[in-house]
């Protein structure tokens, strides 16, 4: 497994979407939370606080 590799893929049915996050850096995983709550909004916020 390569240490710098992240993925997240989420189906969200009742936004009526989804997103898939790739990164090559462990760096990138911190703005993830930023990137759902802008496709998500109030949702995502709560996938986020939900993990973390």
């Amino acid at each position: 497994m390569d240490a710098g590799v992240r993925s997240l893929a989420i189906g969200y049915p009742e936004a009526g979407g989804g997103i898939v996050i790739l990164s090559n850096s462990d760096k990138a995983v911190p703005s993830w939370g930023l990137i759902l709550e802008e496709e998500f909004g109030d949702a995502g916020a709560e996938i986020v606080r939900r993990n973390r």
